[in-house]
């Protein structure tokens, strides 16, 4: 079976695309902040590895989106509503 979809482990190479995840995020729905954190507070948070496990989403060869898996085992899912997935 030949899948599009890979999960890539989050290193330091995709901190601006996790950043625009953030951004492009519902205010209402983020749970680790009141107000959105600056480029540099964002990256100090991942960083400091604040889930179990911390995915990035790939389809076709382009990040889709994250997931993520808490401290509490709670499963976090974001997904580029820009991008284009045909």
């Amino acid at each position: 079976m030949n899948s599009n979809i890979k999960l890539n482990q989050v290193t330091k190479d995709h901190m601006s695309f996790l950043y625009q995840l953030l951004k492009n995020k519902d205010p209402n729905s983020n749970i680790s902040h009141k107000k959105m954190p600056t480029y540099d507070e964002h990256v100090e948070f991942v960083m400091s590895k604040p889930y179990t496990a911390w995915y990035i989403i790939e389809y076709n060869k382009k990040n889709a989106g994250s997931i993520y898996l808490s401290k509490r085992d709670e499963i976090g899912i974001s997904i580029n509503h820009d991008y284009n997935y045909e």
